[in-house]
């Protein structure tokens, strides 16, 4: 079954045309970023995100072991129900 992401922009009235017109070709762009595997953590605050990122001894041997085998990497945080 096909997962169907859609996403919506509301640009500003200031915005010109070309920077919308920049802006859409670079969203179109991101549809050739595809990632083969994916993980989901949560945690409770920003803090334990950010000492899991930044301090966690285990997360660091981790990120530092995938040197020579990962391609790229990306990430996105967000808080649900928070825009």
């Amino acid at each position: 079954m096909a997962i169907i992401h859609i996403v919506m922009f509301e640009f500003k009235p200031t915005i010109e045309k070309a920077k919308v017109d920049e802006i859409c070709t670079r969203m179109l762009a991101l549809e050739k970023a595809v990632y083969q595997y994916g993980f989901v953590m949560e945690f409770e605050t920003v803090e334990d995100r950010d000492y899991y990122l930044d301090k966690d001894p285990a997360h660091l041997e981790f990120k530092n072991s995938l040197k020579g085998f990962v391609e790229k990497v990306g990430c996105l945080d967000y808080a649900p129900g928070v825009f």
